[in-house]
């Protein structure tokens, strides 16, 4: 009996998010797909894509300087973060691309990291598109940040 309870809760659950019930977006929930802070979700495709050689350019940066802006007033200067490599200039500006996102929606400044979250995108398409990116990186960092992307703008369009 209790397995069939959990079966038709878990059925009545996924047909409520299909008819548009699913939990609002929140900053820590668009965060969360960013997994800069867990190294998971699109941060763990990039190290994934990176530690595979899914990003197909050279290899010419030792270490990657990922800029990390928190809450702090204007003006204080945020905490850059040194990834060691070497990986390629693209990897790191993926990493770049998700800090940036991310502390935009620490910040609470949703426009801007919808903004991020679309170049992020775009970014993705365009190494993949100019040979930059393997087809199996694209096939894990393309859904991850179309994920971020959607989040955010749910965030925004939430009053």
């Amino acid at each position: 009996m209790g397995t069939t309870l959990r079966s038709s809760l878990a059925a009545a659950a996924a047909l409520m998010a299909c008819a548009g019930f699913a939990q609002a977006a929140t900053v820590d929930s668009c965060r969360s797909l960013i997994g800069m802070s867990t190294g998971t979700a699109a941060w763990g495709a990039v190290v994934a894509a990176g530690d595979t050689g899914a990003f197909l350019g050279n290899k010419d940066t030792a270490n990657c300087s990922i800029k990390v802006v928190g809450t702090s007033a204007k003006g204080k200067p945020g905490t850059t973060y040194i990834m060691a490599g070497p990986m390629t200039a693209d990897e790191c500006s993926m990493y770049n691309h998700l800090s940036s996102t991310d502390s935009k929606l620490n910040q609470a400044k949703v426009g801007e990291a919808y903004t991020m979250a679309t170049s992020t995108v775009a970014k993705v398409n365009s190494l993949y598109s100019t040979g930059k990116l393997t087809l199996t990186g694209f096939n894990s960092l393309y859904p991850a940040t179309v994920a971020i992307q959607s989040c955010v703008a749910e965030l925004a369009a939430t009053p």
